[in-house]
């Protein structure tokens, strides 16, 4: 008998073990992580993981670079861009 097999034969086809973690997110005495993981446990098995739409991100957002020092005390470039 696989693995697989044996964990479905001994947890009546995976029923008790999302009756423990139901009653782990049902528990107020367990701590909000606990809850909270065991809400993640649940939702990504009934529901499925969610999934990022890459092509849902907005045209032109990407990485970017943050000069600190670039400026003088009021505001004023330390060191022009060059000019086309």
């Amino acid at each position: 008998m696989g693995f697989h097999s044996y964990i479905q034969e001994r947890t009546a086809d995976g029923s008790d073990l999302t009756d423990f973690v139901l009653s782990v997110f049902r528990d107020e005495n367990a701590s909000n992580k606990e809850r909270m993981d065991a809400d993640t446990w649940l939702a990504d098995r009934g529901f499925g993981k969610p999934t990022v739409n890459v092509a849902a991100q907005a045209p032109g957002i990407s990485d970017f670079t943050i000069v600190i020092g670039d400026h003088d005390a009021i505001g004023n470039p330390i060191n022009a861009l060059p000019q086309d």
